[in-house]
């Protein structure tokens, strides 16, 4: 089973006849689980027909970052995570001692500088990944 990352894909499934689940629905995103056949049916719809009222989505196989081993508290669950550059460049640690955020975009945000629907999709999926969950029940736990 694959996940997708999506904003307003709603329309899009059921316009195209794609057979997916919606495992999450958040304020700004959905994540949808699909198997490949489903996967590569929207994969061959050509930009130029992608119609307005489809919404987007995003799929990766993960991001080039290592494996996070950073512990953070996002949304009040403490999950591994990467260091932003910014507090890993800084000697002295004392000031970048906190590491809690309110939700898992702030976090991508405010410490990776991610924020891009392909780099937050890819970033998600490694994070995941490495916590034994799926991208849905990242988003679940940690953005709502």
């Amino acid at each position: 089973m694959l996940e997708i990352l999506a904003m307003e894909l709603d329309s899009a499934v059921t316009d195209i006849g794609v057979l997916a689940k919606k495992a999450y629905q958040g304020k700004e995103y959905q994540v949808w689980e699909l198997d490949k056949k489903e996967f590569e049916k929207l994969c061959r719809i050509p930009d130029e027909e992608w119609k307005d009222n489809w919404g987007m989505w995003r799929s990766a196989k993960g991001s080039n970052m290592r494996v996070p081993e950073d512990e953070y508290m996002i949304n009040n669950h403490l999950i591994l995570a990467w260091d932003g550059s910014a507090r890993t460049e800084v000697e002295d640690d004392e000031y970048y001692l906190d590491r809690s955020y309110a939700n898992l975009l702030e976090y991508f945000s405010n410490e990776l500088g991610a924020s891009q629907p392909r780099n937050v999709c890819a970033l998600a999926i490694d994070l995941a990944r490495a916590n034994g969950i799926t991208m849905a029940e990242l988003f679940s736990r940690c953005q709502e």
